[in-house]
């Protein structure tokens, strides 16, 4: 490419933020539970210094106005909890668990909104007639959400002390 003028570029903002916790209960000398959760946000903005009308691409020399890409939000959400109880009988111990995660997305990706002229030379620049001109319309936002639920249930089976036997069920 060639030269980029500073309405071209642009700054990328980052911030994660989390909070996350266990509690874990004893149940005799044989039972242990543990309980986790999380809650987490990462959200992301990439801005370009010129926000407004088109872009100008003089090809391999030249590149001013709006980008053609890069102005956008996104946030990311996310909610966990796992509980998970263990519980020792005789040779065997027992484990039984749930998990439970949702993740919510929310964007918006204006990007070509505003436009970009494609000039091949100098001179097809300074006559106004571009090679291409491409532009984005519609609704630049997104949200979706999804939950995703997990169980399992564990036996570990000590029949000698050479050998053990692991029995389990899991659903995801």
């Amino acid at each position: 490419t060639g030269l980029t003028d500073v309405s071209a570029r642009g700054s990328n903002f980052t911030e994660d933020n989390g909070l996350v916790g266990s509690l874990t209960s004893l149940f005799g000398s044989n039972a242990v539970n543990g309980l986790r959760f999380q809650l987490a946000r990462r959200s992301v903005t990439l801005r370009t210094n010129d926000q407004t009308g088109p872009s100008v691409d003089i090809d391999g020399l030249l590149s001013f106005g709006r980008p053609y890409a890069g102005n956008s939000r996104h946030r990311e959400d996310h909610s966990e909890l796992t509980d998970t109880l263990a519980r020792a009988s005789g040779y065997h111990l027992y484990k039984l668990g749930i998990t439970v995660n949702h993740v919510h997305i929310s964007s918006s990706a204006p990007d070509a909104f505003g436009g970009i002229y494609i000039f091949p030379s100098v001179g097809d620049f300074f006559t106004g007639t571009p090679d291409t001109f491409l532009q984005t319309f519609g609704n630049p936002n997104t949200a979706f959400a999804v939950t995703n639920y997990g169980a399992f249930l564990q036996d570990h089976w000590s029949l000698t002390k050479k050998t053990t036997v692991d029995l389990g069920l899991r659903y995801d």
